[in-house]
């Protein structure tokens, strides 16, 4: 024990490293092992047996897991024909009984990095001399939390395998444990208080003064870390070469940016500018050596750059259930890992300290070996993949790379040994000879140039063949060109003692209060024809009516009418829903719209009414086949939208000139331009034009009700091709009475009820009229359908004794389509620590999930025989042989793996019994 101790004194650091990583690696397969055992009895995993106190809980924890099967890791096998069967996995009783033999190494492993951490702050300097009594004390302590952990394992191990083992004998062990590492936890923590809280100081002071920084690396965090969007946009970017590429160069560009910018920030550096040289000294003079976080948080800014992106890419592969190589381990725990390790290397400048090691050892070209492997790693990594899902792994393997080679080199950048060998001496020489901040400065300068650019042409970058590929690196121009806009007026600030990046955002906040902003009004359009709108009870009966032929034909059936409402969702549910309506239109040769009275939508399921509306109308009543369906959804509806986002309307925005699109008129003349091959230019022309042509309707297009939500009173509003009045609607704001004469595009009309709140705009009609996205009030669409339903009972009712048309009413019946775009396995709306201060916050962001759950379920119970509902079901897509779950994005772009998805869901589940019964309904 004496020698073990010894031994850990003389190579503290190297042992205490190698054991935290052993203790992660460990902790990372414990916790993949273990993940299968969260159930709503056993919400912490294994935990929650080993904290069983009472045997009743204990006995039913085992029950449960004895006759459950783990699907975390599987994936749903589907065949040819349609019919699905689930690939179980091993039962919750052989998952604990695995996860309590990968607990071994974690214990042990843990188990030395508590001796470890004590041992360290021992005050004995020499190796051999003997610890203290404390020291003794708590390493004693952390021994016997490993032996308690052990115990603890050897019980419920005999228990799971059906002993009559009383809970308390593992339950009491767990709670010693638990209660012994708090107090090793706390009392390392208070040996290193000191330490901690002044490297704490001195790095945060940093980090705030490189804020920009931080932020820009949140942003790109949250993007692609919690937004299934961003997930999806990765696979779009591996789907061709110019998406890594792209990626590549913005990323380096940023990494740059975030690096050396920060040093014309720090205090020494504005102290050396001599008088009366002005801004000029910051552009000739890249001269100036930065010590401690200076020099290390710049750093390690731009290596987490090449970092965090390389993480999120195995997120998103543990999301769509894509294995790889060291997949056991959560990406976040890796995350904080390099995080942390990163920081260790540049807190102690180990990269040059080794450097110099390797220099007089004459093995300093093992350094610019390793560099050159690494870019050669990259470049393999990087663009020799076949854009299939699962190499987004080598793509991630690059940037990790690149982030460790980042690191290296301006780790060395001023060591003039690293220029000296000789295989490279012209080429490190000529790097040697340049000015870093000329070059930082022009690329920078270049990146702002390049965004500005896109926010002069976002509609036609939208319609590029490579506008798919590059959304991510467009998103990035836009926080790189923040990152040096901001870093400048800091610069400048701080240089002239005027703070102009506070008085910017101050003065911007100002004129967005106390101006007239218009720059997010409604764009109207005057309405073509001239005549009013038909009155909607008046249009119901002109529309059986045009079918009386097909009514009378058939005295011995009854006929189909469907009103259909579709679920918002974004792309996937604009997709979605022109699928279903496509299928069921192929199938019946067109038949289906023609018996479709109307459609009721919310967010992107209005948006794939309105296409299939327009369709229809474009052609002639012909059936538009799924596989044009796809191709259309293929295009790039998110970039226009996103550079507005970053660009053009901040400016605007706060300074309320309507001078140019705004990004929600941008999304509707993208939509517009995608649409036109396939509509001529219907969708752009106004709302009602559709639907009637010198005042005669057009009875073979469905209607369309387009939903929203009217902000100020809290109410829904709807926007209609015919006269609605508000007791056919009841508390709903009739959008076309506030029009005053004027219209609305289809487009526009459209997209009023998909307006997302900040990825989309409110839409502000006058002062006290302003619009947001449909589903914030109820994203099925089912209230509107239901109230439609009961107007046309009304009809029914009132025309039952007339002899001439109560007939027609008597021979039809109504059925309902809900199309619905949440898959089996997307996550509840759950909120962890629902606290006092978040809980009223929670309630009112869920209070939209309850109205849908609420309206669907009240036409589902009222028309129950007449129901019909299609749900994208089916989980996974195959590729190459490999099966995997490409996510279903709530944005406006959609990858190709993700509209598979939604096309074979057609005929999986439920959706292929319904597709023959609507085929008997109207192929009669």
């Amino acid at each position: 024990m004496k020698r073990l101790i010894s031994f850990c004194r003389t190579y503290p650091k190297l042992i205490t490293w190698s054991v935290a990583i052993a203790v992660a690696l460990a902790g990372g397969v414990l916790g993949w092992t273990g993940q299968c055992l969260n159930t709503e009895l056993t919400s912490k995993g294994i935990v929650s047996l080993e904290l069983a106190w009472k045997q009743e809980k204990a006995e039913r924890i085992r029950a449960e897991w004895d006759t459950t099967h783990c699907k975390t890791h599987e994936l749903s096998v589907e065949s040819f024909a349609g019919h699905g069967k689930t690939k179980t996995g091993n039962s919750l009783h052989q998952i604990a009984k695995q996860n309590i033999v990968w607990d071994i190494p974690f214990i042990v492993f843990y188990t030395l990095l508590f001796v470890m951490l004590i041992i360290r702050k021992d005050e004995g300097e020499m190796p051999g001399s003997p610890l203290k009594k404390i020291t003794k004390t708590f390493i004693a302590l952390a021994i016997c939390t490993g032996v308690l952990d052990l115990t603890e394992n050897f019980f419920m191990w005999i228990f799971l395998d059906g002993a009559d083992v009383v809970s308390i004998s593992f339950a009491l062990p767990a709670t010693l444990k638990f209660l012994f590492v708090l107090t090793l936890i706390l009392y390392i923590l208070f040996q290193n208080l000191i330490v901690l809280s002044a490297f704490g100081k001195s790095f945060m002071v940093v980090l705030w003064r490189n804020r920009v920084s931080v932020i820009g690396l949140i942003v790109m965090y949250l993007a692609l870390w919690f937004s299934d969007q961003g997930q999806d946009l990765l696979l779009n970017l591996n789907a061709h070469f110019t998406g890594p590429l792209f990626f590549y160069i913005i990323l380096s560009v940023l990494a740059v940016v975030n690096w050396f910018l920060p040093k014309y920030y720090s205090n020494s550096f504005i102290g050396q500018i001599p008088e009366g040289t002005g801004i000029r000294f910051l552009l000739i003079n890249p001269h100036h050596q930065m010590e401690g976080n200076e020099t290390n948080v710049p750093r390690l800014m731009g290596s987490l750059t090449f970092l965090i992106p390389a993480c999120c890419i195995l997120h998103a592969l543990q999301a769509m259930q894509i294995q790889y190589f060291l997949d056991f381990i959560p990406p976040a725990l890796l995350l904080t890992c390099i995080i942390l390790l990163y920081i260790r290397i540049t807190d102690k400048d180990l990269i040059r300290e080794y450097f110099n090691i390797l220099l007089r050892k004459d093995r300093d070209w093992i350094v610019h070996l390793t560099i050159s492997i690494m870019l050669c790693l990259i470049m393999l990594f990087g663009f020799l993949n076949k854009g299939a899902p699962h190499h987004l792994t080598m793509l991630s393997i690059g940037l990790f790379f690149m982030s460790l080679m980042f690191l290296m080199i301006t780790s060395l950048r001023r060591v003039p040994e690293f220029y000296q060998l000789t295989a490279f001496t012209k080429v490190l020489e000529w790097m040697r000879s340049q000015y870093a901040n000329r070059w930082v400065l022009g690329v920078a300068s270049l990146s702002i140039l390049i965004f500005v650019i896109f926010n002069f042409i976002p509609v036609r970058l939208a319609t590029l063949t490579l506008s798919r590929f590059v959304t991510l690196p467009v998103i990035f121009t836009g926080i790189s060109f923040y990152t040096v806009s901001f870093f400048i007026l800091l610069i400048v600030g701080k240089y002239s003692k005027i703070n102009w990046a506070g008085f910017l955002i101050i003065l911007g906040i100002v004129t967005a209060v106390f101006l007239d902003n218009k720059f997010h009004d409604l764009h109207l359009v005057d309405r073509n024809p001239k005549s009013d709108l038909k009155p909607l009870k008046e249009y119901i009966h002109e529309w059986i009516l045009a079918r009386q032929d097909s009514i009378l034909n058939d005295s011995t059936s009854r006929y189909p009418v469907f009103i259909v409402n579709a679920y918002g969702g974004g792309i996937r549910a604009a997709s979605w829903t022109s699928l279903v309506v496509s299928h069921l239109d192929s199938a019946t040769s067109g038949g289906f719209q023609r018996h479709v009275l109307a459609y009721s939508g919310a967010s992107g399921g209005t948006i794939g009414s309105s296409i299939m509306c327009t369709l229809r109308k474009a052609h002639d009543g012909r059936p538009v086949m799924p596989q044009q369906i796809v191709e259309f959804y293929k295009n790039d509806f998110l970039t226009p939208i996103l550079i507005g986002l970053l660009g053009r309307d901040i400016f605007f925005s706060i300074s309320g000139w309507d001078a140019i699109d705004d990004r929600s008129r941008l999304q509707d003349k993208t939509w517009e331009k995608h649409l036109s091959p396939l509509d001529s230019g219907l969708y752009q022309e106004e709302f009602s034009s559709l639907w009637q042509t010198k005042g005669l309707y057009d009875y073979d297009v469905p209607l369309l009700l387009s939903n929203t939500y009217h902000v100020e009173g809290g109410l829904k509003g709807i926007m209609a091709p015919v006269k609605i009045h508000r007791g056919q609607f009841p508390q709903a704001v009739i959008i076309d009475d506030l029009l005053k004469g004027r219209s609305l595009s289809l487009s526009t009309g459209a997209f009023l009820s998909a307006r997302f709140p900040y990825i989309s705009p409110a839409a502000r009609l006058d002062a006290s009229h302003h619009f947001l996205d449909g589903g914030l009030k109820d994203n099925s669409g089912a209230e509107t359908a239901l109230e439609l339903y009961k107007l046309v009972e009304a009809i029914r009712k009132e025309m039952e004794g007339n002899p001439t048309w109560g007939k027609f009413y008597k021979s039809i019946d109504v059925y309902f389509l809900s199309i619905n775009n949440a898959g089996n396995n997307d996550p509840p709306a759950t909120r962890r620590n629902l606290v006092e201060f978040t809980a009223p916050f929670t309630a009112l962001y869920n209070n939209w999930v309850g109205n849908t759950l609420r309206a669907d379920s009240m036409l589902r119970n009222e028309t129950k025989p007449f129901y019909f509902q299609f749900r994208p079901r089916k989980d996974c897509v195959t590729h190459e042989g490999i099966t995997f779950r490409p996510v279903l994005p709530l944005g406006w772009q959609i990858s190709d793996f993700a509209l598979q998805r939604l096309k074979e869901s057609i005929y999986y589940g439920d959706n292929p019994g319904n597709l023959k019964k609507i085929e008997g309904l109207l192929l009669k």
